[in-house]
């Protein structure tokens, strides 16, 4: 009885999760695509005004885009953050549900039955880990938000010299005129 009850359960559980991932994936990717290139271009514009890099807005004061849109990319951030985490939860529960199976395989009361159960169960629980992703082309994990703030800043970096470098150009044919 047992046995055939915790088959069920890491069945269930685990097919749950595949099903959630896989309808879930598609808006992931749309959420975390669009918060990353909405923080992306939002911190350059940022970026851009308080360095007085080209006329991104004609008649707005200095550091006017950088309250007006510091809200929205607050947000973008937090839902950006809220999908990894609630993600990386799910993920750490799941993994503490093994540990737990394996404290309780420990506890002395426990038949010779109970223990090969238990023990099953802690195999079957081992042999199907839980991840989520975004279509299949990235995990959604704590190592997704590194890799966008390194991405964002490289992009900010990069765009932010092609501004500078637009700057100069203009310049120098303003001069030789």
């Amino acid at each position: 009885m047992v046995e055939c009850l915790q088959t069920d359960i890491t069945m269930n559980s685990s097919d749950l999760a595949q099903t959630v991932n896989a309808a879930y994936s598609v808006q992931n990717l749309v959420e975390v695509t669009s918060s990353f290139l909405h923080i992306a271009l939002i911190g350059y514009m940022m970026t851009a005004d308080l360095l007085d890099i080209g006329p991104l807005f004609v008649n707005k004061s200095k550091g006017h885009i950088l309250f007006a849109s510091l809200p929205w990319t607050v947000l973008s951030l937090l839902r950006l953050v809220s999908i990894v985490l609630s993600s990386e939860v799910v993920v750490q529960e799941a993994n503490r549900t093994g540990e737990l199976v394996d404290k309780l395989q420990l506890l002395p009361a426990l038949t010779d039955a109970d223990r090969r159960s238990l023990r099953e169960f802690a195999h079957q629980l081992s042999r199907r880990s839980l991840s989520y992703d975004a279509a299949g082309l990235f995990a959604i994990d704590q190592s997704l938000l590194t890799s966008c703030v390194a991405a964002i800043t490289t992009y900010i970096v990069i765009l932010v010299q092609f501004g500078l470098s637009n700057g100069s150009n203009r310049q120098e044919i303003a001069c030789n005129c």
